[in-house]
């Protein structure tokens, strides 16, 4: 029987245009291989989350530490994967771009070893998801017209 999973992930972006990359530990079970690999904050939703907002702002506090405001946030993308290649676990994961006023204290959990501030040029190099590539490269292209700030 098929699975099919929500997800929210966030495109943080500074003042200065960099955005906030975390590195996976490697240490959740459906990580298995990820150790080392950077993402964008974000993942599934609970069965207590009533909305994807609410979702995306306790995905987002329990990977950074941050209480983000997401209500400006804006939806780059959105797309379905499976999960480590298993077709009958699948995942819709919804892009945002959440930009903030000023860098936020980052403060890890388990699930990641590190975190960067990363000009989107450097980025493609770090990420293996073609998904979250394209979300980049939308970024880049459109970047400048997207405007919002929640922090």
């Amino acid at each position: 029987m098929q699975k099919m999973f929500v997800a929210n992930k966030a495109l943080i972006v500074d003042p200065q245009g960099y955005v906030l990359l975390l590195q996976d530990s490697g240490t959740q079970e459906d990580h298995e291989g990820g150790a080392g690999v950077w993402d964008i904050p974000g993942g599934r939703m609970d069965k207590e989350d009533k909305t994807l907002s609410e979702a995306l702002v306790r995905e987002l506090k329990e990977e950074t530490g941050v209480d983000f405001d997401v209500s400006s946030a804006q939806i780059l993308s959105a797309s379905v994967w499976s999960i480590s290649g298993d077709d009958d676990r699948r995942v819709t994961a919804i892009i945002y771009l959440l930009k903030v006023n000023k860098r936020p204290e980052i403060k890890l959990s388990n699930e990641h070893d590190d975190f960067g501030w990363f000009k989107p040029e450097e980025v493609d190099g770090k990420i293996p998801s073609p998904c979250l590539r394209q979300v980049l490269k939308v970024y880049k292209e459109q970047g400048s017209s997207l405007t919002n700030s929640s922090f």
